[in-house]
Parts: structure tokens; C-alpha cells; sequence
């Protein structure tokens, strides 16, 4: 049967269509006709945890990050090589 400003839609679980009026929005995001709607279980909503804090209590600077270079490729940090001579004998 027509009705003014209603559309027929089709239900996301029987595939019955049906007016738009008629049907309902599930929890999941399903478009159901009445015959086919669920409520949402209660083990799907997790219980909330009461009065948890959420700061950490001794919080620290993340360190800076330091690169350490090979000691025998002649580019330390003073400039210097530091490849074994005659004078270190």
C-alpha cells in the first residue's frame, strides 16, 4: 500500500522489503525490518571502569638520540684517527 513521503527498502537480513517507516537502525549498522531486529547484548558493552586513573604517575622525557660511530673509520669525535701507529708501540 502507497504512503505519502515513505520508500520501500530492503532488510539487510531477510531481504523482505519493506517501508522505511517500519524498519529500524541496529547497533551493528544493519537496517531490519521489525521481525528481524535484535537489541544489542549487554556483553558487547564492556562495563566501565570506575574512578581509573590515567596519568602515569613518574613520567619522563623521552632521550635524545644518541649515534655512536665506528672507532676505525677515521671519523671520530675530536677529528683525530684512531688507527694504531708506530708511536702507540
Amino acid at each position: 500500500m502507497y504512503k505519502p513521503g515513505d520508500y520501500l527498502v530492503i532488510c539487510d537480513r531477510c531481504s523482505f522489503r519493506k517501508y522505511a517507516s517500519e524498519c529500524r537502525l541496529e547497533w551493528n549498522g544493519l537496517f531490519t525490518c521489525p521481525e528481524c531486529w535484535e537489541p544489542k547484548h549487554p556483553q558487547f558493552t564492556p562495563p566501565k571502569p570506575l574512578h581509573e586513573k590515567q596519568t602515569v604517575p613518574i613520567h619522563r622525557p623521552e632521550p635524545t638520540d644518541t649515534f655512536i660511530t665506528d672507532a676505525n673509520d677515521g671519523d671520530a669525535w675530536d677529528g683525530k684517527t684512531n688507527a694504531i701507529t708506530a708511536d702507540d708501540l
